[in-house]
């Protein structure tokens, strides 16, 4: 049998979601309350994606909105919301089960290979290396 394909990263704590945000490459993430849980709808989609996509820098990550600060506007909600970001910045919010919009935008913007994005232009990843380096100094 196959091996499945789908195993999204899960993040449950503000530092480990920025981290992951910090990085090169698409990152599709799922914003869930934990009384609702992910999305069971999708997973055929993000599949088939993975298998298109095999190879590019393209990382699923499922976020709990009531753990994690920066996903503070989506607590208590019910409905399936989708961030895509790409080298530290938001490129599209995809809200509810949408597989067209979703496929569209995912394979529109993942890059063929993690030299593609460059750090240097990561909003995120500056800001975490400038509170670094101002520790260091204090």
């Amino acid at each position: 049998p196959k091996k499945d394909v789908w195993d999204p990263v899960k993040h449950d704590e503000s530092a480990a979601y920025d981290a992951a945000l910090r990085t090169q490459g698409l990152k599709v993430v799922e914003v869930y309350s934990t009384w609702a849980g992910p999305c069971s709808s999708v997973l055929p989609t993000f599949r088939k994606l993975i298998e298109e996509l095999d190879e590019r820098p393209l990382t699923f990550i499922t976020a709990v909105s009531e753990t994690i600060d920066a996903l503070e506007e989506f607590k208590g909600r019910s409905e399936p919301t989708f961030l895509i970001f790409r080298n530290g910045r938001l490129l599209e919010t995809v809200r509810g089960a949408n597989t067209p919009a979703l496929c569209k935008v995912i394979t529109a913007n993942c890059p063929l290979n993690e030299a593609d994005d460059d750090l240097d232009e990561n909003p995120l990843f500056l800001a975490w290396r400038e509170e670094a380096e101002a520790q260091k100094k204090a």
